[in-house]
């Protein structure tokens, strides 16, 4: 460098004064850049929008903690923790009512006192927190947990400091156990004493209770209280040849004559046929016979009816399992009538209904339950009433349930039980010898929904 100048100032006298002229030259430019840049700068300044709304426009959960109870084989209580995703819970807001809510609650084992959300606000205006037992506001930020166990207010100001919204902010979350079944003892009745062979009926809103004193059929109307009323079922007696009402669907009648066969009815029960059958009628039961019907959720204005029940235990002896029948009733006018279909099961399947006498059938909580005593297959040595079997898939499993347990206190020295539901979801159990009943209900089918 220093021979480059050398040789410039040999070749230039005045190279002084060039030189001069060049850092004036570069100090002019870092001038007018740095003006240049002050004069952007205050352009952007000057362009700032702000905005005097104020609102939340979106309220989240983040993962929550949830505990556990549980209770092993042996009776030992237990808590375990657990996970639950909160961002599946929607949260409506509702800016008229200043309200931010869940309309599908949490659970009730979910842990809303240390709780991360995430909240947003309307071009990111401030938002602050009102401390539960003052007025102290703090700062949100999503990293910081919150004790949702209460309602929470949430303000915030608009960017430009001039708007202003408050939010109350409600996490809802039941208050019982969903799959937990509660069981609720009624009066006794001693009119339920002296009856065997008991059936419940549930027809227009009210429950039909029927039984065998002896020889003598009697009818009781239930009200709501579980208080048995006499009932004149004179009109409902059964007609010459048939010795056993069965059950019901909305137009058809099936009973059991004097010689075992199903009978059907389509006129009230003015006239009685027999019913067709895929399968020989030696099949059929002809004792402990229970019976449902429901609507077919895959098909408009049909039916489906189940009936289990045994044979005879002198001329089956061997038999371990219940005998199982189906059938789809289409009420469309001009359409095939039903055939009975039996669900052939082996004595090797596990999980078939077992050879329970006064069997007992209800149609419950999206499944099937039954009930029933003793198993009457001999050699075999169990309770009465000792467990309830849930089959899902229309009769063709049945398995145990631990939702589904006999209440604390259900005397099993009871000969027959009569099991129904009600248009409440209430389960109900009237038992013979001992008079007892018994009202249920699963938790979880008496939550109301709502749907947004």
């Amino acid at each position: 460098m220093l021979i480059f100048e050398e040789m410039c100032v040999n070749l230039h006298p005045n190279w002084n004064l060039f030189r001069l002229m060049r850092q004036i030259k570069t100090i002019c430019l870092l001038l007018m850049a740095a003006f240049a840049v002050t004069s952007c700068l205050k352009s952007k300044e000057d362009n700032t929008t702000k905005y005097a709304d104020a609102a939340i426009t979106s309220f989240s959960l983040g993962t929550l903690n949830r505990y556990v109870h549980t209770t092993s084989k042996s009776g030992a209580d237990s808590v375990y923790r657990t996970t639950l995703a909160g961002a599946s819970y929607v949260f409506h807001i509702d800016h008229v009512q200043q309200l931010i809510y869940n309309t599908d609650s949490l659970p009730v084992d979910a842990d809303l006192k240390h709780v991360l959300c995430s909240v947003t606000t309307k071009n990111n205006g401030t938002l602050v927190i009102k401390d539960v037992a003052s007025d102290t506001l703090r700062y949100y930020s999503s990293a910081d947990s919150i004790d949702f166990t209460e309602p929470r207010i949430f303000m915030v100001w608009s960017n430009d400091g001039e708007g202003f919204k408050e939010y109350k902010v409600c996490v809802n979350k039941h208050k019982e156990k969903e799959n937990q079944f509660v069981w609720h003892q009624m009066a006794s009745s001693d009119k339920l004493v002296p009856l065997s062979n008991l059936h419940a009926y549930y027809y227009e809103g009210e429950i039909y209770l029927t039984g065998d004193n002896g020889d003598v059929s009697e009818t009781y109307h239930v009200d709501k209280d579980g208080k048995l009323t006499a009932y004149d079922s004179s009109s409902s007696r059964l007609p010459d040849g048939i010795k056993k009402w069965i059950g019901t669907t909305s137009e058809e009648i099936y009973a059991l004559s004097n010689d075992n066969r199903l009978m059907v009815s389509r006129d009230d029960g003015k006239t009685w046929e027999e019913d067709m059958l895929d399968e020989d009628a030696s099949m059929l039961p002809v004792r402990d016979i229970a019976f449902v019907s429901y609507p077919l959720y895959y098909a408009t204005n049909t039916e489906y009816a189940l009936m289990v029940g045994n044979r005879s235990v002198e001329q089956y002896p061997q038999e371990r399992i219940a005998m199982v029948w189906r059938k789809i009733v289409d009420n469309d006018p001009y359409t095939p009538e039903g055939i009975w279909t039996y669900m052939e099961r082996s004595d090797y399947n596990q999980l078939a209904l077992p050879r329970l006498e006064n069997l007992s059938l209800v149609a419950y909580d999206d499944a099937i339950l039954a009930i029933g005593g003793a198993d009457i297959t001999p050699g075999v040595v169990s309770s009465r009433y000792a467990q309830f079997y849930v089959s899902r898939d229309d009769g063709i499993t049945w398995k145990q349930n631990s939702s589904y347990t006999f209440p604390d206190g259900f005397n099993t020295e009871t000969n027959s039980v009569a099991m129904i539901a009600d248009d409440e979801y209430n389960l109900w159990l009237f038992c013979g010898t001992t008079g007892q009943i018994w009202r249920g209900r699963l938790n979880k089918l008496a939550w109301e929904y709502v749907y947004e």
